[in-house]
């Protein structure tokens, strides 16, 4: 059973999102059906206009003509209204619904995923690709039923006046087939290569702006522009082909199809004039024969939609079947209930751990904690702080070993349970593109004006935030552009402030501080910090002031244990010597 899912093909994934859409898509069916037809019936009428009208010179033909042409173009006009609707508003809500999910998955995985895809290329697959996906889904339909269909309809009628010549016509259809079986492979081959290249100018974009202030200090914008230039050149490439293939169907289709209404001319032609047909029956054919045209290219570009739209979708799968992360927070997997209350101590055990590139970053780390203690860390760049921080976090599990809260293994805490538990502020401040106050209560969604500004006071933001015209009101800008180093900084320990976690990280919070907020956030956090567990990660001797015990670590080990009191004590020298560079 298994293997029969395994082997269902990519596309076949699509058909969930139809169904739930499966009322307007029917509607939308019938509508392309019903537009098929009256295009056909109103080519119909060519063969009496002509005989009766024209040749007969019937007066009672105009009374027709004067109700049935509007009738039939009132009908085709609101069919063709409806389906244009129903098939922009499915794709529409397939994209969200597509993103939606895109993005739960996204924010459920954990960090080594992250590491081992480009924010850019996510962000390429959950804009255009997910884009290209919606065009499929709009147009594909749209140009494969109702074209054809009308097709279809136009051939019952060319049949009709004149069998022989449309069996004629009818071997115009295997050429076309083979066209496009041709084709097909080509197309998905270079829409792939051309949706792997979008995602590649996004990185280059994304990290251009990002790092925008090295590229100018560096002088470095023509040798950047040049790289940009080259992948710009090489999309443009792949589209230049995609584009010559799809052009090329529709114009060797036209070429085979003016053959045959040649054809068609010519012989229809001999028939008319030796009386075997009527002057209403060959331009009724003739008429019908070009009026199969159009629908006919449709259909020879539908592949190609097809085929940027199944490359987009394989794209997106590659992320959407990603495993989920036993770390997720939210409701991609079934939750374990939460476990264990933080009563009595944090405990490392034996913890191993090494990025996905290989690299060591923390061996054999035995450390207790005390609920309530306050521990400093300490130790050069790179020597595994922030990577011990992140495993409490659980932004990563250990590859060895185990962290536990009142001997509970991490593990098996419900994520969300813990990261409840946790505030955790980091040197590079995030804020997001919303207002003061809003980023402060991310902290505790549900906090009231006055909450929010006693947090803002505690970490000393209010001092600055009062000041201005709007207070809490005032748009941070995007990443916090319109905020100072140290404003981004005091707001988000405001946030974690307002949260009120049980444990408390800060990883070089105070790092972007002047000496006189450090010292007045320092002197806040003090209050905040009694009765919690905290580890305050710092370069700066001041920061661990506070604490209860440092610990000093050096190429992923803890090398020494000592207090403040005892930092520039010779029993302490490799830290005194870490404080005095």
């Amino acid at each position: 059973m298994h293997s029969n899912k395994a082997a269902k093909p990519n596309w076949f994934l699509l058909v969930p999102y139809f169904k739930v859409h499966w009322g307007d898509f029917s509607i939308a069916a019938v509508s392309m059906a019903m537009v098929a037809l009256l295009s056909s019936a109103s080519l119909s009428l060519i063969k009496p206009i002509i005989d009766q009208l024209f040749i007969e010179k019937d007066r009672s033909m105009l009374a027709d003509l004067a109700w049935l042409v509007p009738i039939l173009f009132l009908f085709k006009s609101f069919f063709s209204y409806l389906l244009n609707f129903l098939l922009t508003k499915i794709g529409h809500s397939i994209n969200r619904t597509i993103r939606d999910e895109l993005m739960s998955v996204i924010l459920n995985q954990d960090h080594s995923f992250h590491a081992r895809n480009k924010s850019s290329d996510l962000l390429s697959r959950a804009t255009n690709d997910v884009q290209a996906v919606g065009n499929m889904v709009m147009n594909a339909p749209l140009y494969a039923i109702r074209d054809g269909l009308t097709v279809t309809f136009l051939l019952g009628l060319i049949f009709y006046l004149n069998f022989r010549l449309a069996a004629f016509m009818c071997l115009a259809i295997p050429i076309f087939s083979v066209l496009f079986v041709t084709f097909t492979a080509r197309l998905r081959k270079i829409t792939k290569k051309a949706q792997e290249l979008v995602a590649a100018i996004y990185a280059s974009v994304a990290e251009a702006i990002d790092g925008l202030a090295a590229i100018k200090i560096y002088l470095y914008e023509a040798l950047w522009l040049g790289h940009f230039r080259d992948q710009n050149q090489q999309h443009y490439r792949a589209m230049v082909k995609f584009q010559k293939i799809t052009a090329l169907a529709p114009a060797l289709m036209e070429f085979v199809s003016g053959l045959i209404i040649t054809a068609v001319f010519f012989w229809g032609g001999l028939q008319a004039i030796e009386g075997a047909w009527t002057t209403g029956d060959f331009l009724a054919f003739l008429g019908a024969s070009f009026a199969a045209y159009q629908p006919v290219k449709h259909l020879a570009q539908v592949n190609s939609i097809i085929q940027l739209g199944l490359s987009s979708w394989d794209r997106i799968l590659l992320i959407k079947n990603a495993p989920p992360s036993p770390m997720a927070n939210l409701s991609i997997q079934e939750k374990k209930p939460p476990a264990g209350k933080f009563e009595r101590d944090l405990v490392f055990e034996n913890v191993h751990f090494s990025y996905p590139d290989g690299r060591q970053a923390l061996s054999g780390i035995d450390l207790h904690i005390s609920k309530g203690e306050i521990l400093g860390i300490a130790g050069p760049s790179g020597c595994g702080k922030s990577t011990l921080a992140a495993l409490l976090a659980r932004f990563y599990d250990p590859a060895s070993g185990r962290i536990a809260i009142d001997g509970l293994d991490l593990r098996n805490w419900d994520t969300a349970h813990l990261r409840s538990r946790i505030g955790f502020v980091t040197q590079d401040a995030f804020l997001f593109d919303d207002t003061i106050g809003a980023n402060i209560a991310m902290g505790k969604p549900s906090a009231s004006v006055q909450e929010i500004e006693s947090a803002a006071r505690a970490a000393n933001a209010w001092e600055f935030i009062g000041k201005l015209p709007q207070g809490l009101l005032t748009a941070a800008g995007e990443r916090g552009f319109f905020l100072s180093a140290g404003q981004r900084q005091r707001i988000a320990i405001a946030r974690a402030v307002l949260k009120n976690p049980s444990i408390l990280i800060l990883d070089e919070a105070t790092s972007n501080l002047d000496p006189e907020s450090e010292e007045l956030v320092l002197a806040a956090l003090s209050n905040l910090l009694r009765g919690k567990t905290a580890i305050v990660i710092s370069h700066r001797p001041q920061t661990l002031s506070n604490t209860d015990r440092i610990i000093v670590m050096e190429h992923g080990r803890i090398i020494q244990e000592t207090n403040y009191q005892e930092l520039f004590t010779g029993r302490t020298s490799r830290l005194t010597e870490l404080f005095k560079t």
